[in-house]
């Protein structure tokens, strides 16, 4: 935010007077946000910071790109024939962000350069080495200074270095991406632009206008139905049905995307996170595909286990303990239950048993079934670690006798129920 709010960080100052800031963190309507966009040459140890003051949009991100490489790029590496952008997986430069791909094409034909990206994989940003060599820098040479103006920002940044040879350069880039996209934002009482949000229908039109004047077709109220096929057996179109002219139509295509209704992207950006329309899944025509051709889908295993059993006609054991989780001695009260836990070969079963005295496990066994001989593994092993007194009556009993299959064996002369 920009404005005289509080900077976290700590600041020599003289004695007695504090940099003076708002209390509330409320945001200035002159100034609104500064969205900077930030590159990194690892090859020179210089990092890039295009200070934006619309939003943080990939057509922002890809013209953040292009002031790099006319200011910077260009004569530091005047022999490049295929810049390579290492870029993270969301946000205006996200692999799933259209946009980006188009603008980024844009560049590339002006360039006349091919471009190569490389996205990291989602929730691995930090793997970025921007994120080491850049913003922590920044972040370290703005603390406890207010940012009260876009010019103080690009100054911060501008003076940021290091030991290890690193500098910075920062520019700011007042350009209204979506004003020129025709995108109007809501005015004040005064008549003034607010730019702190967009409006989500005004925006879904813009968009919609711009989709058809790039010479796409847009079909309303036309599901898709079938899926179409080449000879070689390779999807190849759709058809579907018009509601509103009572007709069917038909696609004949190279490259056909199944898109479901809802919201397909999270990426945090204005447009990302909207709904892409009713579709249907054609799950039929599918299905019949997949049978035709021999596919079949891996259906993920289980997640949980079930290990009680309350649907039994067999004899149901009292519940001794009846809540009474204490003991006044060693070897009085055992407590014991069975868990699973997943492995790549699949579920690993846990019996335990507890001295209820200390709280401690006095046995356990692991197998991979959950059969009587896990619970007696368990039991065995309590038994001849502690060696109780003679009399003493081990009764593995669950926590909810009258939901759990009751278990008879005899290990040993014990009686397990």
């Amino acid at each position: 935010m920009v404005g005289n709010f509080k900077n976290n960080g700590r600041e020599w100052r003289r004695q007695a007077r504090p940099e003076l800031v708002n209390i509330q963190a409320f945001i200035d309507p002159k100034l609104s946000r500064a969205v900077p966009y930030r590159m990194y040459d690892i090859t020179n140890n210089v990092g890039w910071v295009s200070v934006g003051t619309d939003h943080d949009t990939a057509s922002f991100a890809v013209n953040a790109i292009r002031r790099w490489w006319r200011t910077m790029g260009t004569k530091r590496h005047p022999t490049a024939k295929r810049p390579m952008i290492t870029a993270d997986g969301g946000g205006s430069n996200g692999s799933r962000v259209r946009l980006w791909q188009v603008e980024l094409q844009k560049l590339a034909d002006e360039l006349k350069l091919p471009i190569r990206v490389c996205h990291l994989p989602p929730g691995t940003s930090k793997w970025n080495k921007i994120k080491h060599r850049l913003f922590s820098f920044i972040t370290i040479n703005w603390r406890g200074k207010p940012l009260r103006s876009y010019r103080t920002i690009v100054q911060l940044i501008a003076v940021t270095t290091t030991d290890a040879g690193f500098k910075a350069r920062s520019e700011l880039d007042e350009r209204k991406y979506l004003a020129d996209w025709g995108y109007l934002y809501p005015t004040d009482d005064l008549g003034k632009s607010q730019r702190t949000s967009l409006q989500g229908p005004e925006y879904m039109r813009l968009m919609r206008k711009r989709t058809k004047q790039a010479g796409v077709t847009i079909l309303n109220h036309s599901p898709a139905l079938e899926l179409l096929v080449d000879d070689n057996g390779a999807v190849a179109g759709a058809s579907g049905l018009r509601r509103r002219k009572h007709d069917r139509w038909t696609v004949r295509a190279e490259a056909v995307v199944i898109a479901t209704g809802g919201c397909a992207l999270l990426s945090k950006i204005p447009g990302s996170n909207v709904l892409t329309g009713d579709g249907y899944l054609m799950t039929a025509q599918v299905e019949r595909m997949m049978q035709r051709h021999g596919i079949c889908a891996i259906m993920a295993p289980p997640r949980r286990v079930r290990t009680t059993d309350s649907r039994h006609d067999l004899p149901i054991a009292p519940n001794l303990i009846a809540r009474d989780v204490t003991a006044d001695a060693p070897n009085r009260v055992w407590l014991a239950d069975i868990t699973y836990i997943p492995t790549a070969e699949g579920w690993l079963y846990l019996a335990a048993v507890m001295d209820l005295f200390g709280r401690t496990i006095v046995g356990w066994a692991m197998r991979d079934h959950m059969q009587v001989e896990l619970a007696s593994a368990a039991l065995t092993m309590a038994t001849q670690q502690q060696r109780p007194q003679a009399g003493f009556d081990p009764s593995l009993r669950s926590r909810h006798p009258r939901r759990s299959q009751t278990v008879v064996a005899t290990i040993g002369g014990w009686r397990l129920r």
